[in-house]
């Protein structure tokens, strides 16, 4: 750097830290399939895999072959950058458990569900550089009753979802938080039919189950016009978050009977910001 001087590696790592802003992501490869019985395989040959984790440049060119995992129920796979006492990096490995904590020094690979003796499907959870998030949206009227808050399923495919915040199947009303994701914004619409122009509309995002009331977000609420649907959107500022978080939009009316969600307007965004 100058004058014959050199940068130690945590001074690189601090550089990187900067560059990256406290980011973790994978650069290429490092993925996951399915391995023998209850067993998962990590493939960093195909490009030579690359990581950047807690400001350590990660790179390999070995495969991790027939990793362990926990027979019936989903396994979070980790790749860890093991760091000697000098603070210096050491080594790769591939961590396992089964609550989705994230581990010091990694970042999530994937997820594997597992049935008693093998892996019965593997999802991709790798953040890359550039945007990650998921937008989900709804074909189905869902009927919202009378002065009741109601979780809206978004069961359709979904128009992309780069970390599997979305299930079409399982809780499909939910986004949830993946392992390594800190801070989120969410956007998105309600739609409700009806020609009744009693009472009022409101959308509303839930946070674990809860209505989000933080100051990060204000719930919509609008009176009813004659003879068409309402489209109530909401926004948020970036929330923090943490692994296993799940967001919801939920929709209210009191106009005196059910009405029905427009699948049209209706649909859910996340995008992770930090």
């Amino acid at each position: 750097m100058g004058d014959g001087k050199n940068l130690s590696e945590s001074s690189l790592r601090n550089i990187f830290q900067q560059v990256a802003q406290q980011k973790n992501f994978v650069i290429e490869d490092f993925e996951v399939s399915a391995g023998t019985g209850l067993a998962v395989d990590v493939s960093a040959t195909s490009t030579k895999g690359k990581a950047l984790i807690d400001g350590w440049y990660a790179e390999s060119d070995a495969d991790f072959t027939g990793e362990t995992v926990t027979a019936s129920t989903t396994n979070y796979v980790f790749l860890t950058v093991g760091v000697d006492g000098s603070g210096n990096a050491n080594g790769l490995s591939i961590t396992i458990n089964t609550t989705g904590t994230l581990p010091a020094n990694s970042i999530l690979l994937a997820e594997a569900d597992t049935d008693g003796s093998s892996v019965t499907a593997v999802r991709d959870g790798r953040i890359f550089p550039g945007f990650n998030g998921a937008l989900a949206t709804t074909n189905t009227e869902t009927s919202i009753p009378n002065n009741t808050w109601t979780a809206i399923p978004l069961e359709s495919t979904e128009l992309y979802d780069t970390m599997n915040f979305h299930s079409t199947t399982v809780n499909n009303s939910r986004l949830t938080i993946p392992p390594g994701v800190n801070y989120v914004r969410l956007v998105g619409q309600l739609g409700i039919q009806g020609s009744s122009t009693t009472g009022r509309r409101r959308a509303q995002l839930y946070k674990n189950g809860v209505a989000v009331n933080d100051g990060s977000f204000a719930p919509n609420d609008e009176s009813p016009q004659t003879g068409g649907t309402e489209r109530l959107p909401i926004v948020t500022a970036p929330l923090s978050v943490s692994s296993g978080d799940y967001f919801e939009l939920y929709g209210h009316q009191n106009s005196g009977s059910s009405l029905t969600v427009h699948q049209t307007y209706t649909w859910l965004g996340i995008e992770v910001v930090g």
